[in-house]
């Protein structure tokens, strides 16, 4: 909560890495709120944290306000389904967000089902990291790989990976 805090003012810090520091909802929603001030972070690392799916809806919440994040790794989180559609959700009204990386969470096919959604309303975010997420079926994968190099993307493409 502290950090966040500190992000309300910061002025300089683009890149933060909290990469497996157990960030629980409590501390996403400080970090939410800091975000709604702080315009110069551009990349979060939230990788191996174990998000439950409270964590993840409060993420969503967070990126449903953030203008400046351009890359959020969430790689590594066991995200469910329900998780996934929130985030999903999220991505339908952010305008910010160009990469995430949802490797080797527990994402299935009604999360997948809920980013395909998502990719058809937001075409800002160009790539989407999918591997190890098993119960993904391929049509799945395929339309979300179809979606991703559409000549609407705004930036480069990439595709999600098996």
């Amino acid at each position: 909560v502290a950090l966040a805090e500190a992000l309300k003012v910061n002025k300089g810090l683009q890149v933060l890495s909290l990469s497996g520091n157990n960030i629980g909802a409590a501390e996403i929603v400080a970090l939410g709120d800091a975000l709604k001030i702080n315009t110069t972070l551009v990349e979060l690392d939230l990788s191996h944290n174990n998000f439950c799916t409270a964590d993840a809806i409060a993420l969503a919440g967070m990126l449903k306000v953030s203008t400046s994040l351009r890359v959020l790794n969430l790689e590594s989180n066991g995200i469910e389904s329900a998780g996934t559609v929130a985030l999903a959700g999220a991505l339908k009204v952010n305008r910010a967000l160009v990469k995430l990386n949802l490797n080797n969470n527990k994402i299935s096919a009604a999360g997948a089902s809920a980013l395909v959604g998502a990719l058809a309303v937001n075409s800002f975010l160009c790539n989407l990291f999918l591997a190890a997420n098993d119960k993904i079926p391929r049509r799945l994968r395929a339309q979300i790989n179809t979606l991703l190099l559409a000549p609407s993307r705004r930036a480069f493409h990439a595709v999600a990976e098996e």
